[in-house]
């Protein structure tokens, strides 16, 4: 009986960067509360509910924001929803809030020992010890944005567009929808990047972009050499005294 044998490994160049993280990213714990991948639906959400951490013009988040944007981004969209249609939402979002380490134990508040507590060495310390703790989950979350809205790179080969009035979720969504056939649920749920990489693939196929391969993702975020940049400055420079002599010379 002969012997079974591997088929050697296809070779194939690496074009497309880490295509496969960005499109199933690992799963993140944010103040206890294991985040399903960032998507255009939850991001909606986030702005829905004016979320710091997505808003169109840059403003500090605080602890409210974190929270908000954990507890939305833990959650399937529908699930959301219904949650914060409930009477309770409050009460809970409170409570989810204390056990995961962003509000003071409830019993402060109720027998009024918050301000005495707060200046106390203990309660100093401890206050502390949860600004730190609410600064690297604050710090977690903006990373888990950031990578989770990171589009691929590419090269504009359109000329003369014009810019639409649209909000840019609704725009992949179009054309995810048209000529993908994403579904609601799928818009609603699936990772932001893999919907950035199937919009821009869709671009791409139309001519009014190019992805890049990795050999130019890497040389387009590569600083410039020492030495080229000396001689481009050099060269600048030279370009600026002869207009000079142009004006002086009349």
């Amino acid at each position: 009986m002969s012997e079974a044998t591997t088929a050697p490994a296809p070779r194939i160049s690496v074009l497309h960067g880490d295509y496969f993280s960005q499109i199933m990213p690992e799963p993140l714990v944010v103040c206890g509360l294991r985040l399903k991948p960032l998507s255009i639906g939850r991001y909606r959400l986030m702005s829905r509910f004016n979320v710091a951490f997505v808003a169109e013009n840059p403003i500090t988040a605080n602890a409210g924001d974190l929270l908000m944007g954990a507890i939305i981004c833990s959650m399937t969209c529908d699930d959301f929803t219904a949650f914060v249609s409930c009477k309770n939402f409050k009460k809970q979002l409170q409570k989810w809030g204390r056990k995961a380490g962003l509000l003071p134990p409830r019993y402060f508040a109720c027998l009024g020992l918050a301000d005495w507590f707060e200046n106390t060495a203990i309660g100093r310390a401890i206050a502390e010890k949860d600004a730190a703790f609410v600064l690297s989950e604050m710090s977690k979350f903006q990373k888990y944005i950031v990578e989770g809205s990171s589009q691929p790179p590419y090269w504009n080969e359109a000329e003369g567009g014009r810019v639409s009035g649209a909000h840019w979720s609704q725009s992949i969504e179009a054309v995810l929808r048209e000529f993908q056939g994403w579904t609601k649920d799928e818009i609603n749920e699936e990772p932001l990047t893999k919907a950035l990489w199937d919009y821009f693939k869709h671009m791409e196929n139309s001519g009014a972009v190019r992805l890049m391969t990795e050999g130019e993702r890497i040389e387009s975020e590569t600083p410039e050499a020492p030495e080229k940049l000396a001689e481009m400055e050099a060269w600048l420079k030279a370009i600026e005294e002869a207009k000079a002599r142009e004006v002086q010379n009349g």
